[in-house]
């Protein structure tokens, strides 16, 4: 019973959602168009007539056994982002009745299929390059799965291994094998590609060159990201104070024969990756009182490209081969190429909050403290230049598919939309700021009503194909 009423809850849930949303998207029409027009019919009383209204009647009691059959509802009753226009879901089948007839995990394509995957009970990683990965653990062992949009395994790890992904995608994985018996006691490390072949074997000192317990390693722990196109980042993070990381490694998986690469550190400085370009590293440190932004290209070699001038903190930001740097409070800001060409000068402004993406598409969205002290926000291409008149704003929360997501200044809480023409529209549907980072291809998944939903309140219908 309390499965039906959950159910029932649910289906009530969402018909009461699409129901307010649809008339806030049409509006409830006039009373000209609401009101019907009567209608004058003439009796009959042929023969004609009367099997025709037999047949009429015969209809409508088949339509009344047709009706007897109990319809059903797809619920999604947790989902992911899209990534590579898929998104993982767990979805149940309920009739109108509130009975679930079946559920599982799925992908769901941003056309509304859902793809079950029978073998599964949780999400995998996000898709990259294809294919997403998904780790399992038994009673006996840990091993893991690779699988493509489609839902097919496309490689599975051995039998008799006790192993897991720990990063990787666009075909490159790095993969920790655990081998325990009473003679040896190991922690492996290799890279496979998608089909499970492997790359680099598995070996104890892949990623930093020495044993992963020596001396220099013996406090902390190693933490592990894969970049892009290859690439793996490789961090050991002490746990004694005073010591963000001690040691910043990149591996290179397409350079079989030197792959690695270590990031210079200074103790005193906060380093971190910021992004690859043609497959150099774009990296900076950042320290109270002076920053720097380098490329460390294919030799292992550090170039420095743009400094801060201000005896404070940086702030950086890269995407498609251009730099923002400027400090925190939003001083000394420009853009620079990979090269270290100033692209576009944008000292004459304080950044506000230091806030600027990543450029996107040929676009960063800025945000710039007037001579009024309130907040404006524009939006730069390429060159630096503003795509429209900054306009007044009173929080920022993000840029997704091209808008950024903000507060109006002067206006209530809710969130709107302003493109790079400047054009703003409200969401339609209730969003709060922390939602923004989930939206992808223009969906968020709502808990609420169980469904994906569009900024502007277009619901994503659901199906499985038979």
């Amino acid at each position: 019973m309390k499965s039906y009423k959950k159910n029932i809850e649910r289906l009530l849930r969402i018909s009461a959602t699409v129901i307010t949303t649809a008339l806030m998207i049409f509006g409830c029409g006039s009373k000209e168009e609401t009101i019907s027009q009567p209608k004058t019919e003439s009796i009959s009383t042929t023969a004609e007539d009367e099997t025709t209204s037999i047949e009429a009647s015969e209809e409508v009691e088949n339509a009344g056994i047709q009706e007897d059959i109990p319809t059903t509802s797809i619920l999604i009753d947790k989902g992911s982002k899209f990534s590579d226009g898929v998104a993982w879901v767990k979805y149940s089948i309920v009739t109108d009745g509130g009975e679930e007839t079946d559920s599982g995990i799925g992908l769901l394509n941003i056309d509304g299929k859902i793809i079950p995957l029978s073998f599964l009970d949780e999400f995998g990683s996000d898709f990259c390059g294809g294919y997403s990965y998904i780790n399992y653990k038994n009673d006996e062992r840990s091993g893991y799965n690779i699988i493509d949009i489609n839902g097919q395994i496309i490689t599975q790890s051995e039998d008799d291994t006790d192993c897991k992904i720990l990063c990787g995608g666009d075909g490159w994985y790095l993969v920790f094998k655990k081998v325990r018996s009473m003679e040896v006691s190991e922690d492996l490390y290799g890279i496979i590609d998608h089909k499970g072949s492997w790359i680099f074997e598995p070996k104890t000192d892949l990623m930093f060159g020495y044993e992963q317990g020596s001396e220099r390693m013996l406090k902390g722990g190693a933490e592990y990201l894969y970049l892009e196109n290859g690439i793996f980042h490789a961090r050991w993070k002490p746990n004694n104070a005073g010591r963000n990381v001690s040691l910043n490694v990149i591996f290179d998986a397409k350079r079989t024969d030197n792959p690695l690469m270590e990031v210079p550190l200074d103790f005193d400085y906060e380093s971190k990756i910021e992004g690859v370009y043609n497959d150099s590293i774009i990296w900076s440190y950042s320290s109270s009182y002076r920053g720097s932004v380098y490329r460390l290209d294919g030799n292992g070699q550090s170039i420095k490209l743009a400094s801060s001038d201000e005896l404070e903190w940086v702030n950086v930001e890269y995407g498609e081969g251009l730099i923002y740097i400027g400090t925190k409070k939003g001083n000394d800001a420009r853009i620079i190429d990979t090269q270290g060409n100033e692209i576009a000068d944008l000292r004459q402004y304080q950044i506000y909050g230091a806030w600027i993406t990543r450029f996107q598409d040929g676009y960063a969205p800025v945000t710039i403290k007037g001579a009024d002290n309130l907040v404006y926000l524009t939006i730069i291409d390429a060159s630096g230049a503003f795509t429209f008149e900054p306009i007044k704003i009173k929080d920022v929360y993000g840029f997704v598919d091209g808008k950024v997501a903000c507060t109006l200044y002067g206006e209530s809480e809710k969130i709107n939309w302003v493109d790079v023409n400047g054009n703003i529209s409200d969401s339609v549907v209730d969003i709060t700021p922390i939602d923004i980072e989930s939206i992808s291809y223009g969906y968020i998944y709502d808990k609420d009503t169980y469904q994906y939903v569009s900024v502007m309140g277009e619901y994503l219908d659901v199906y499985i194909e038979e």
